[in-house]
This record gives structure tokens, C-alpha cells and sequence, in this order.
């Protein structure tokens, strides 16, 4: 009875054991009847045990013919090991199986013990490797590159027949060489130094220059890659490498080439700027790094943001009618900028093409031509002030004496006229004004032409003063229903000016009597102090009730050159005196309505010096 219980005990343990074991287990007949399965085989499988005991194991099988050499072999030597088999789950699906098999007997009859490993994954691993491996061979078998493959120790296990071709062995004899056959003696410790650093992790270059001796003992450069990989389930080391000897001496010589032609554009005491089809500069030479050292670097930018100040391309660009036409073009260039130059440019862009003909750029040849431009303006103006000076004295002076001789042919005619005497002394009077008129535009001419000339010296100025001197002179010339009111204050006013100041004030005053058709000629003066971007200036005006400056001539007024409205006989180079006088001293000079919006009703001349 206690056998009994023990027997049973041992039997409920083992069927625990097999029920729970971590490896699919299954038994059968011989005929593939299923008998029983574990948990983990219900798993693999996908059939409950009462499902189970409805197939037979050779509908499990992909290739029947599997099943049958495994009854073989399993008849034969009674177990079978480590059997690599596909077979299919309740699904459908197809998985890779590794059996291990042995018969036993059981209740004396043979039945079939089955542990299965479901083993799909790493099969999947082990073709993808094998294919990766194939692949690896076809790809470096025709690489224009030479490959060798190295083990651990470093000895090749691999070349390819490009690395054979470069180095002058055969692939037989390479393989079982290592990597110090092949180099100097001299440069082995270079080397296995690098080797050192890339097996430790240390910072390394993976592409690098190596000198290889060949079979013949001839020495080639090459360059070289080096990098780990698997091979047939190993790591290994790979190099991939070309010979550069050829190209390293065509390199050098294009380097020396280059720096030729670097030193010839650099020797051109011009400026040389070369541009990319999109207006990019990609090189400059000396010149233009120095002549343009605040925009520093001038590589990769827009030429137009660089040379011009500009944020859009150039209108005016001879490089974009060069890039659109193939052909040379010319201009001359204002900079920094067309609105507000200080010097210019002969500029002339040049097509640029590559060795196929294609259009891929331009050269400009930058040449500086702002001290011949200067001379150009220079000499246009002195030849304009000739015209000016000329048509100036021809028409004031032709007045002038015009003036005279019709004064004299009046005396001429009163002589016969007892009562004349009065009239006589009126064109006597006239005369005198008249050559006082000449001798003043003559005075004027002198001091207009010494301004250009030189630079008068600035200093401090006592406005007032030179104010009341300007008054004193025009009463006394013109005695005839003037009067000059001034509103000045009782401190000193000092400016920055010099002694041609009082001319300037005299001009304003008699240009305030000449044109003014009133009965009684009428000028305020007022002096005042004002302040314009936080600097002081003292402000002079000029007040007439003369006949006024329509808008449009409110500035022509001021230019040397302006001839209209010369029919009173007036001073035209007055006021053209006034405004060199004043810009010279750094100062300004305007004309504005004496009542705002009404010219008709005179003038305000307006004068601002600095305040000393």
C-alpha cells in the first residue's frame, strides 16, 4: 500500500516536471498519433490537447519528406539530435524547429519523446548573415577599391582582386601576410601607434595617407580607410584603400598652379573680385580684402551687399549683362553707393566658363578711378565758372554801363534845358550807383573765386558786430526810404565764421533793397540761439517786403549758375557768394516766405553758425 502511494507520488511529480518544463515536449506513436503535449509545446503549436489528439504529426510538417528521413534516421540509431526542420502552427503560420528525439518505452510499448525549441529568429539571423555575407563578397569582389580583411593577430583572411592589382601580389599570397610586410621599416611605429589609439578608442584618422611597398619594392601612396567589421561570425578588421601617387602629384601641381595665379592677381594693383552665377563672391585678391577690410570675410557674400551697401542686385551691374549676354562688359561704378558716392569705379566683368564652355560666373577687373573722376568734376566746374563768370560780367557789367551811357546821353540832351539841373544830379547819381554796382560784382567775383581757391581760416566771430557794420554800409549806399529794424540780443553772440561773414550780411541786405518794388524798403533783423541734433547754432534772419521767391526757385537762387530774372540789374552773384561764404564756415543758408505761404509778401533769408 505504501509502494502504492510512493509510486503514485513519484508519478504525480514527473507529470508535474513535464507539465511545466521550459522546453516544448511531446509524445507520440510511431504513426504520429499525439499522446501528449506540455504547456510550452501547446504554446509553440498553437493546439489545446484535445485538439491535439485530432491531427496527426505529419500534417504538421512543411516538407513531408522531413518527417520520414527523421523516422529513419530515429529507427536506426534510436535518437536523433539537433534536427532543423520547418513546420506549421494551427495558424498557418511557418516556423523553424529544432527537435531533439528518442524513442522509450512506455508500458512496453515504443512511443516517441519530442522536445522542441522554436528556433525561426535565429535562423532568420543565420540567412540574413549568409546573405549579408554574400553580398559583402560580390560587392567588394568588383570594388575599384582594395579591400583585405585582417583577424585579431592582423594576419589577411581576405583580399579582394583590385588589392592584388594595386599592391603586386597575388590573392593567394596576400592572404597570411600582415600589414607590417607591407610597409617601411621606418614607418611601422607611426603606424602601430595609430593601430594602438583606434583599438583603445582614442581619437584616430579613419582616412589617412600610407606609402606601400609593393613585391617589386617600388613605394606607392595610397590613401587608406580603416574600420571593424564581422566576417563570418568574427570581428575583424577592414581596410579599404587606393593608390593616390598619380593624383597626389597632379594635386601638388594644380597647388602650384594656383598659388601662381593667386600671386598674380594679388601682384595686380587693382581690384579682382571673381562672382558665381548667383553674384556670390568666391574670391578676391589683396586689393579688393583691403580696399573693402571692414566687410571682412568677402567670401560667400552677395557682391551687391558687400561693394554697394545694397539689399537688392545693382540695376547698373556690367555682371549681370555679362552672365546674360557671354560677352565682356564695362561701367563706371559710384561706392559705396549711387545715392551718396565718394569715389568710383571703372569696373569690367569678364565671362567665366568651366572646361565644357558653361557659363559659371565672372571675373570683374575693379579699377579705381576717383582721382581722375574728381579732376573730370573739377575741370567741368572751372569750366562752368568760366561760362558763369563770362556771361556774368557780359550781362551785369553790359547793364551797368548801359546805365551810364544812357545817364550821360540824358546830361547830353539837358544841356539845352535851363531847368535841368535837378535831373542832372539824379543821373549823375545814377552813375555813381552804377559804377558802385560794378565795382561791387568785381569785388564779388575776387572774393568768390579766392573761396574756391583756398579755405578762408575759421574763427570766432562777433555776430552783432558784423551785423551792424553790414547795415551802417547799406544805409549809407542806399540812403533812399530804407529802414532796417534789428532785434538782437544785448549779450554777445559768437560764431564760428571769418571776416567774409560781413560780405555775406551785406549781400542779403542789398539783394533785400534791389528787388523790392515797396514804397519804402523794409528789412528785420533777428538773432537768435537754437539747437539742432544737440548742437547750439546761431540763427541770423533776414526780413524783406520785397517782391519774393516763388517755391520753385527758393534754392536755384543759390547755385552760381542760375541767369533767370536778371531784368533788375541786379547782383546775380550774390547770393551764390553768400551760400560758398557760409558752407564754408560749416554753415547753412535758406530762403523761406517772410509770411508763411505767400511769397508775394517778401522774404526770409535764414543763416545758422555754430556757436563758438
Amino acid at each position: 500500500m505504501k509502494k502504492e502511494e510512493e509510486l503514485k507520488e513519484s508519478e504525480e511529480k514527473y507529470k508535474f516536471l513535464f507539465l511545466h518544463s521550459p522546453i516544448g515536449t511531446g509524445i507520440s506513436d510511431l504513426n504520429g498519433n499525439i499522446i501528449e503535449m506540455n504547456l510550452k509545446m501547446r504554446g509553440i503549436v498553437g493546439y489545446t490537447p484535445e485538439e491535439a489528439k485530432e491531427i496527426n504529426l505529419n500534417s504538421l510538417y512543411v516538407n513531408p519528406e522531413d518527417r520520414q528521413k527523421l523516422l529513419n534516421i530515429l529507427r536506426k540509431e534510436r535518437k536523433v539530435e539537433n534536427y532543423e526542420v520547418r513546420l506549421r502552427k494551427k495558424d498557418g503560420t511557418i516556423y523553424w524547429a529544432s527537435l531533439n528525439i528518442s524513442l522509450i518505452n512506455l508500458n512496453g510499448k515504443d512511443l516517441v519523446l519530442t522536445n522542441c525549441e522554436d528556433i525561426t529568429e535565429k535562423k532568420h539571423l543565420e540567412i540574413a548573415l549568409m546573405d549579408s555575407e554574400r553580398n559583402f563578397k560580390d560587392l567588394v569582389k568588383n570594388s575599384p577599391y582594395g579591400v583585405i580583411l585582417a583577424n585579431k593577430k592582423g594576419i589577411h583572411i581576405y583580399a579582394n582582386q583590385r588589392a592584388a592589382e594595386i599592391i603586386g601580389y597575388s590573392i593567394d599570397e596576400l592572404i597570411g601576410m600582415s600589414g607590417w610586410d607591407l610597409t617601411r621599416p621606418e614607418d611601422i611605429e607611426k603606424y602601430k601607434k595609430r593601430m594602438n589609439n583606434r583599438i583603445n578608442k582614442k581619437p584616430y584618422e579613419k582616412i589617412y595617407e600610407r606609402i606601400i611597398v609593393r613585391k617589386d619594392g617600388s613605394e606607392i601612396l595610397t590613401e587608406f580607410y580603416t574600420t571593424t567589421t564581422k566576417w563570418m561570425r568574427e570581428i575583424v578588421s577592414m581596410v579599404c584603400f587606393k593608390e593616390i601617387t598619380h593624383q597626389k602629384k597632379a594635386d601638388e601641381s594644380l597647388k602650384e598652379n594656383q598659388q601662381f595665379m593667386i600671386d598674380v592677381f594679388n601682384a595686380i594693383q587693382d581690384g579682382i573680385s571673381v562672382l558665381d552665377r548667383d553674384l556670390n563672391i568666391t574670391y578676391v585678391n589683396q586689393w579688393m580684402e583691403k580696399a573693402y577690410s571692414s566687410q571682412m570675410p568677402l567670401l560667400g557674400k552677395k557682391c551687391y551687399t558687400v561693394y554697394q551697401r545694397r539689399q537688392t542686385i545693382c540695376p547698373w551691374c556690367p555682371s549681370i549683362l555679362a552672365i546674360e549676354t557671354g560677352e565682356k562688359e564695362s561701367s563706371i561704378v559710384p561706392y559705396p553707393s549711387r545715392e551718396n558716392p565718394t569715389g568710383w569705379i571703372d569696373l569690367t566683368a569678364f565671362p567665366l566658363r568651366n572646361n565644357k564652355g558653361e557659363l559659371i560666373g565672372v571675373i570683374e577687373h575693379v579699377k579705381d578711378i576717383t582721382k581722375q573722376k574728381k579732376a573730370e568734376i573739377k575741370l567741368r566746374e572751372s569750366y562752368e565758372k568760366v561760362d558763369f563768370f563770362k556771361d556774368l560780367l557780359a550781362h551785369d557789367m553790359g547793364n551797368i554801363l548801359n546805365n551810364i551811357k544812357v545817364s550821360i546821353d540824358l546830361i547830353e540832351i539837358g544841356k539845352n534845358d535851363h531847368n535841368s539841373t535837378k535831373e542832372e544830379k539824379v543821373l549823375i547819381e545814377t552813375m555813381h550807383k552804377q559804377i558802385d554796382r560794378g565795382a561791387s560784382l568785381i569785388s564779388n567775383v575776387r572774393k568768390l573765386s579766392e573761396i574756391e581757391m583756398e579755405k578762408e581760416v575759421i574763427q570766432a566771430m562777433d555776430v552783432k558786430s558784423v551785423v551792424e557794420k553790414a547795415i551802417t554800409t547799406t544805409k549809407a549806399r542806399y540812403q533812399e526810404n530804407i529802414d532796417i529794424l534789428i532785434d538782437l540780443p544785448q549779450e554777445k553772440i559768437i560764431a564760428k565764421a571769418g571776416i567774409l561773414l560781413y560780405e555775406a550780411f551785406h549781400n542779403i541786405l542789398i539783394n533785400g533793397v534791389i528787388y523790392n518794388e515797396s514804397d519804402k524798403v523794409q528789412i528785420k533783423i533777428k538773432i537768435s540761439i537754437i539747437e539742432e541734433k544737440n548742437i547750439q547754432f546761431v540763427k541770423i534772419e533776414f526780413k524783406d517786403n520785397g517782391i519774393g521767391i516763388i517755391d520753385e526757385r527758393k534754392k536755384l537762387i543759390f547755385e552760381r549758375n542760375y541767369k533767370k530774372e536778371r531784368s533788375k540789374g541786379g547782383m546775380g552773384i550774390g547770393l551764390s557768394l553768400v551760400k560758398s561764404i557760409i558752407e564754408n564756415y560749416g554753415g547753412q543758408v535758406r530762403v523761406e516766405d517772410n509770411i508763411k505761404g505767400d511769397y508775394t509778401q517778401g522774404s526770409n533769408f535764414i543763416i545758422l553758425l555754430e556757436e563758438s
